[in-house]
């Protein structure tokens, strides 16, 4: 079955500051995909995927966002050549890892930085 190579957009919500989650959608980027363009500003970036077994790649491109306390992180993608077996299906997969990764990026940098404090609050004390 041939799959339509139709746009794939989604949305997360994430308790951490534009900055914070804009730096860690940075760190997946370049380490899991080609980036192509990076904007600190609009804390927007495009990025890449290489080839499969069934597609060409993909094209991605996302922005942080301010949601209230957090920030919110849209990601769209679409495959680089149309008419591709599970296309869509392959492209929302990666979306999704892509979200997992940020999570755990931040995840470990909050405990990182929980246990730095809690190592400085020791030293305070002795």
């Amino acid at each position: 079955m041939w799959a339509n190579n139709t746009q794939q957009v989604q949305s997360r919500q994430f308790p951490a500051a534009p900055s914070d989650t804009y730096a860690a959608l940075l760190k997946v980027a370049k380490n899991g995909f080609k980036l192509k363009t990076e904007d600190s500003y609009s804390l927007s970036l495009t990025f890449a995927s290489g080839a499969s077994a069934f597609t060409w790649g993909e094209s991605f491109s996302a922005q942080v966002l301010t949601a209230g306390d957090g920030s919110t992180l849209n990601i769209s993608g679409v495959g680089k050549v149309g008419g591709q077996l599970q296309q869509s299906s392959r492209t929302n997969k990666l979306i999704d890892g892509i979200f997992k990764r940020v999570s755990d990026v931040l995840q470990d940098e909050l405990a990182a930085l929980r246990a730095a404090l809690e190592v400085e609050k020791r030293q305070a004390d002795k």
